[in-house]
């Protein structure tokens, strides 16, 4: 809080989509039934972090600094606030 006034910021974690590899379990399934589908595609958290502040409503901005290629958060932080 800044002046009494609510400033919600959000961290997460990035995901990487990678093939699928079933699991035995799931390999299992498919024997007793061959209609089961499984998906093609998982999501692996990649260690890479996320910074955001969310909009209140639609007249205002949401802001959002992430980990990259060149860049991390932490040299963001300043841009950020």
């Amino acid at each position: 809080m800044i002046r009494g006034r609510a400033f919600p910021l959000v961290l997460t974690e990035r995901t990487t989509r990678v093939p699928h590899e079933p699991t035995p379990k799931e390999v299992r399934q498919r024997e007793r039934n061959p209609w089961i589908r499984f998906p093609k595609y998982d999501e692996e958290f990649n260690g890479r972090l996320a910074l955001g502040a969310p909009a209140e409503s639609r007249y205002q901005h949401s802001y959002a600094h992430s980990d990259g290629a060149r860049w991390t958060l932490e040299s963001r932080l300043g841009l950020f606030l």
